[in-house]
């Protein structure tokens, strides 16, 4: 019989110390998050800053 296992497993990072944002820095670090995605030699980008929900849809 099939047995379903996970075909793909990964490993993450997790943070030890979130980092609260406010308004201005979160458009600073988005960006920055972002740009450093865009980037060819970049494989992932892990980070360890907390946008509050409303504040995350407002920035989109």
């Amino acid at each position: 019989e099939k047995i379903n296992l996970p075909v793909k497993a990964q490993l993450s990072w997790k943070p030890l110390n979130i980092v609260n944002v406010d308004k201005e820095s979160a458009h600073k670090v988005i960006d920055m998050v972002n740009s450093l995605d865009d980037h060819d030699d970049v494989q992932e980008v892990f980070s360890n800053f907390d946008i509050p929900e409303e504040l995350f849809e407002e920035l989109k």
